[in-house]
């Protein structure tokens, strides 16, 4: 970043003008000084359920990474403690509220670059709390990166979301897909990407729709919720098989199992195993016959 910014003062994008904003800037405030007070609005309601949701359903992606990180035998998340990640971002949000300040919500950039460094220790995380605070309370300090060259801005993005997809698409991977979660993922993943790309085609959608479509995070997120509550209807929690003996028996197994994992989005190795145990359990009582 600091490199960053020398070039692109070099380039011309940083201009004198940016650092006299710097310069200009007072060495301590208080950010509670221009408090702009409470009110409520009936229709901004709706719109804030859903980003809610939206947003806590990121977080609990970011966490659900930040555990995977974390633990080189990850299997599955560790829904209190993601639970207790969302209490905690919830407490935040409130008092950014009562204190005048906008929403907080976890930085997947941030985790992110967790995965690309490999630096999870708690320590760090107090020492960018600790600096946090004092940006909060040094607005000369605070400008330098509200300056910051847009080219800056999105290598930086680049860079750490780059390693977040990739940790998605593992955690996506980590179960197996069948025809329906297939369509869940890509359907919401295309539209969401639609949304930022081509949004004039959201514009045609009835107006208490539109709001929805106007950021692809909350297209995305409700539009995958409602495909995996449609998707889900008719699969049974309970399954079986009936088997012949014959030289195929075991491909009967494996596909009922690979079937059935596909439907539950069970991961693979617990399927394979369990399908190498019925295999098992068959020939033995096939060779007690």
């Amino acid at each position: 970043m600091g490199l960053g910014y020398g070039l692109s003062f070099l380039a011309g994008v940083l201009t004198p003008a940016h650092l006299e904003r710097v310069l200009d800037g007072a060495w301590l405030a208080s950010p509670l000084a221009g408090h702009p007070g409470w009110s409520f609005q009936g229709a901004l309601a709706a719109p804030f359920l859903i980003a809610i949701l939206c947003s806590t359903l990121k977080s609990v992606g970011d966490l659900t990474t930040c555990q995977k990180i974390n633990d080189a035998d990850w299997k599955r998340p560790d829904l209190k403690r993601i639970g207790n990640g969302i209490m905690a971002n919830s407490f935040g949000v409130i008092s950014a509220g009562l204190l005048g300040g906008m929403g907080q919500s976890a930085s997947s950039a941030n985790v992110g670059l967790s995965v690309a460094t490999g630096a999870t220790s708690r320590v760090i995380a107090y020492a960018i709390g600790g600096l946090l605070f004092v940006l909060a309370f040094c607005p000369k300090l605070a400008t330098v990166f509200a300056i910051m060259p847009a080219p800056v801005m999105g290598a930086t993005l680049i860079f750490a979301l780059s390693f977040m997809v990739v940790a998605g698409i593992q955690i996506i991977m980590s179960r197996m897909l069948d025809a329906r979660k297939t369509f869940v993922v890509g359907i919401a993943m295309i539209v969401g990407i639609g949304v930022d790309v081509a949004p004039e085609i959201f514009h045609t959608f009835p107006h208490w729709l539109r709001p929805v479509f106007h950021s692809s995070l909350s297209a995305a997120t409700l539009l995958a919720i409602l495909l995996n509550l449609v998707f889900r209807l008719g699969i049974a929690s309970k399954a079986g098989v009936e088997l012949a003996p014959g030289p195929d028996t075991s491909e009967h197994v494996f596909a009922f199992m690979q079937r059935q994992g596909g439907l539950w989005g069970a991961r693979k190795e617990v399927i394979d195993k369990a399908a190498r145990r019925r295999m098992n359990s068959w020939r033995r009582c096939a060779n007690m016959n």
